[in-house]
């Protein structure tokens, strides 16, 4: 996680960061990861992912509004000492429209963003569509799955439905692809070792590849993603943490 100076509005300014080397990705200003203030309830932590590592290529936008953009989403942008205060990129001076980013930084507060508020950007953001040759898409296992339990859950039954899929077909992904498409109010996932729990909390804090590949807008933002690590004492920190998760 990157470290930064934060005060007590949760402002935080990103270390700057490098061109993107040769190394056959594209070229430009490749950002670390930049993660929200988090949360701890009771050493049970809460994050959320605002900009996944990645990598901008150019400036979009206006002379009276510029912005960065991928596939994770797009942001404001401007020149040293121009910014209207909120989270956005800054960008050498001189910096216009069209231009191609060697680097850059980030600044602003980074509060968790509230459950609600991420579930708002996921309202039609996930592509219904298989992979092909041509077009990056669900796999039939994984889209099958999705229209599965979305039928099933139009039911509306309380008894609990079991999804099997071919080994290597893509799980964690197709429970992400259920989130963006569902938007249930919270999403419990229960896995049996602390291992599979970091990697399936992983996944989650990028939305895996979906975003990357287009399968997820990026308008979409990153869920806030709790970990269970250790058993709650009290019921307050339980629906404190709950009520922060996705």
């Amino acid at each position: 996680e990157p470290k930064g100076d934060v005060g007590s509005d949760h402002r935080r300014r990103m270390p700057e960061s490098t061109p993107a080397r040769a190394t056959g990705r594209p070229q430009g200003w490749r950002t670390p990861n930049v993660w929200a203030s988090g949360s701890s309830f009771e050493d049970n932590p809460v994050k959320q992912l605002l900009v996944p590592e990645s990598t901008f290529e150019k400036v979009i936008g206006s002379e009276a509004g510029l912005r960065v953009e991928n596939s994770y989403g797009s942001w404001p942008a401007s020149e040293p000492g121009s910014g209207n205060g909120d989270f956005h990129a800054v960008l050498p001076l001189g910096t216009k429209m069209g231009d191609r980013l060697s680097r850059g930084q980030w600044t602003g507060p980074t509060p968790l963003r509230s459950s609600a508020d991420v579930l708002a950007t996921y309202v039609g953001a996930l592509k219904f569509t298989e992979e092909s040759e041509h077009s990056a898409g669900l796999r039939r296992p994984q889209l099958g799955a999705v229209h599965a339990v979305l039928g099933y859950w139009t039911t509306r039954r309380s008894q609990p439905a079991t999804v099997v899929m071919p080994t290597g077909t893509g799980k964690t992904e197709t429970m992400l692809a259920l989130l963006v498409a569902a938007q249930p109010e919270r999403l419990l996932v229960l896995v049996p070792s602390d291992a599979l729990r970091d990697q399936i909390a992983d996944k989650f804090q990028t939305l895996g590849i979906l975003q990357e590949k287009g399968i997820v807008s990026r308008r979409a933002e990153r869920p806030v993603v709790g970990q269970v690590r250790h058993g709650f004492t009290s019921v307050t920190a339980a629906m404190a943490f709950a009520d922060s998760c996705n």
